[in-house]
């Protein structure tokens, strides 16, 4: 933890008693922090990116429990919503592929616009000397 001139360590900034959750399972991440009185984010400065990245979070023991216990009771649920979701996604995709295949057709049958030759179609037919 960062605060004042440089870095506390957890003892120092009182937060020793919470317990890291790593990123990685956002319905977990959710529910712990809800269920937690006092979290913290866990961030670690990315030298080759030359940014912070989110490691995890700092959440109450007690609220990680019951925010697994959650997520094992819902487990189910949520995987047949990801199947499901994943299934429409897929549709969707083929339906916009086959919607721009079919508007590249069109506009590769329709004429073109510019003429081939601009002396024939009158383009020049304002210039006296034509």
């Amino acid at each position: 933890m960062r605060e004042g001139p440089g870095p506390l360590c957890l003892a120092c900034a009182e937060l020793d008693h919470l317990v890291f959750l790593g990123r990685g399972d956002a319905a977990l991440t959710r529910r712990a922090k809800a269920a937690s009185k006092l979290s913290a984010v866990v961030i670690r400065f990315s030298r080759p990116r030359k940014r912070y990245e989110r490691q995890g979070l700092l959440v109450e023991e007690q609220a990680l429990k019951k925010a697994e216990a959650e997520c094992l009771g819902d487990a189910e649920v949520r995987a047949r919503r990801k199947a499901r979701d994943a299934e429409r996604r897929a549709d969707q995709d083929e339906a916009l592929a086959r919607s721009m295949a079919d508007l590249a057709r069109r506009r590769l049958n329709q004429p073109r616009t510019l003429p081939s030759r601009p002396a024939e179609s009158g383009i020049f037919s304002l210039c006296s000397t034509n």
